[in-house]
C-alpha cells in the first residue's frame, strides 16, 4: 500500500511496499504495534541544525545560472532557536528507531559538522557507546565562498548496531582493488595480509566514501535542496 497525496506530483514507478509521507514521530509511533524489532536497517537524514532555509527550483529554467528566471517552492526550513530545542526533536525520533530496529538491525544516521558531534551522544545514551559500527565519511567537491578556513566538504554518517550479533553483508559492499596492489601481490603472494585469490573478491572498503553530489544536470536531479545521490 501507498500513503501519499496524489496529485500533478504524484511519483512514478514507486516501490510495492509503503511510502509514507508525513512527520516521522508519528508515522514510527504509528508503526510500533506491528513493527516493534522487526525492521534490518534505517537510514536517517534529519536536518543538519545549519540554521537555512532551503527553497526548491522548479519549473523549465531550475537549472539556470541566472537566478531571475528561477521559480523557487518551499522546501524546508532548517532553523532552530538553539541547539537544545534540536536535540529535543532529535532525541525522541532516535529512540523509536532504536525500538523499530530488529536484533541483528542497524541505524545510519546522517548528518555534518553542524550536530553530528552532539548526535553521538545521543546514541550514546540509546544504543550504548560499544553499539557505534562506524563513523563514515562522505567526501565530495563543489564550489564554496569560504576564505577564511578549509572547506567543508564532507557528511558524517554514524552507524549504530541494535546488538552485537548484527548483520553486515561483507561480500555485497566489497570493491576492486588499487591496479598497483593487484600487481604487487600477483608477483609476491605474501606481501602482505591477503592472498591473491582475496584479490577477486575485492577489498572491504574505508570507512571514507566518495561520491559526487547531484550536479544540477544529473539524471537524477529532482529539484530538492538537499539530494543525496543514489550511489551514497
Amino acid at each position: 500500500s501507498i500513503v501519499y497525496p496524489q496529485g500533478n506530483d504524484y511519483p512514478q514507478g514507486v516501490p510495492e511496499d509503503q511510502l509514507i509521507l508525513g512527520d516521522n514521530l508519528a508515522v514510527m509511533s504509528a508503526l510500533l504495534p506491528e513493527y516493534e524489532e522487526q525492521i534490518d536497517l534505517i537510514y536517517a537524514d534529519p536536518p543538519f541544525f545549519t540554521n537555512r532555509r532551503y527553497p526548491v527550483r522548479v519549473g523549465r529554467d531550475e537549472d539556470s545560472r541566472r537566478p531571475e528566471e528561477w521559480q523557487l517552492a518551499d522546501g524546508y526550513a532548517d532553523h532552530w532557536p538553539n541547539i537544545e530545542t534540536y536535540l529535543d526533536m532529535l532525541y525522541p525520533r532516535l529512540q523509536l528507531m532504536h525500538r523499530l530496529l530488529a536484533p541483528h538491525g542497524s541505524l545510519y544516521l546522517h548528518l555534518d559538522w553542524h550536530a553530528d558531534h552532539y548526535a553521538r551522544l545521543l546514541l550514546d545514551e540509546i544504543f550504548g557507546p560499544e553499539r557505534l559500527m562506524n563513523e563514515i565519511i562522505w567526501v565530495y567537491h563543489g564550489p564554496s565562498p569560504i576564505r577564511s578556513a578549509f572547506n567543508r566538504k564532507h557528511d558524517t554518517i554514524l552507524a549504530y548496531t541494535k546488538s552485537p550479533t548484527y548483520t553486515f553483508n561483507v561480500d555485497a559492499v566489497r570493491e576492486p582493488y588499487n591496479p598497483n596492489t593487484i600487481k604487487t601481490f600477483a608477483s609476491s603472494p605474501k606481501a602482505g595480509f591477503g592472498k591473491v585469490p582475496d584479490l577477486e573478491r575485492g577489498k572491504v572498503p574505508e570507512d571514507w566514501w566518495y561520491f559526487p553530489v547531484v550536479a544540477r544536470l544529473h539524471n537524477e536531479r529532482t529539484g530538492y535542496p538537499t539530494q543525496k545521490p543514489q550511489a551514497l
